[in-house]
């Protein structure tokens, strides 16, 4: 693993990152939460393992977007 990808992957950490309730960023994950959660509540479970597999593609996605936006 190179510099960066240590960096990335937090193996080395420079600083801790916090996020302050009421901000933006956790207003946004509260929403992201609450809607996931009204979604999980009417799907069958055949859809329920098609969004987990969607949102593991995206989030690995985003991680090689960050991951090359970093480097």
């Amino acid at each position: 693993m190179t510099t960066l990808e240590d960096l990335y992957y937090g193996n080395i950490i420079t600083i801790k990152r916090i996020h302050k309730q009421g901000s933006t960023y956790s207003d946004v994950l509260g929403y992201i939460d609450c809607h996931q959660d009204e979604l999980l509540s009417i799907l069958i479970e055949q859809q329920k393992e098609i969004l987990e597999k969607l949102k593991s593609c995206e989030s690995e996605l985003c991680g090689m977007n960050e991951r090359q936006a970093f480097a």
